[in-house]
């Protein structure tokens, strides 16, 4: 737990550093899933299977609706169909 000043500006610091080298992970492992991908369709196959792995891939569909129109079209009523949640979030910027 950070006590002071200082404290908080190192682990402000060694967040920085922590999120730069994450960015860079992520930016590798989507070009690793783009390759991954390309392989699969260009030789016709929804899954393959390694000696230590199996890849596959499917298309999803999500579904979302227009808050302003339901609120328009049910007004109050839009709130009985509502789920909320909540959650904390710290930003470091």
């Amino acid at each position: 737990m950070c006590k002071t000043m200082k404290e908080l500006e190192e682990q402000v610091k060694t967040f920085r550093s922590l999120k730069a080298l994450l960015d860079e992970a992520n930016e590798e492992m989507e070009a690793c899933k783009a390759e991954i991908l390309s392989y699969l369709q260009t030789n016709g196959k929804e899954k393959e299977i390694g000696l230590d792995f199996t890849v596959s891939y499917s298309t999803c569909s999500r579904t979302t609706y227009d808050g302003d129109a339901l609120k328009e079209l049910l007004g109050d009523e839009i709130s009985s169909f509502q789920k909320v949640s909540q959650y904390t979030r710290v930003n470091v910027r």
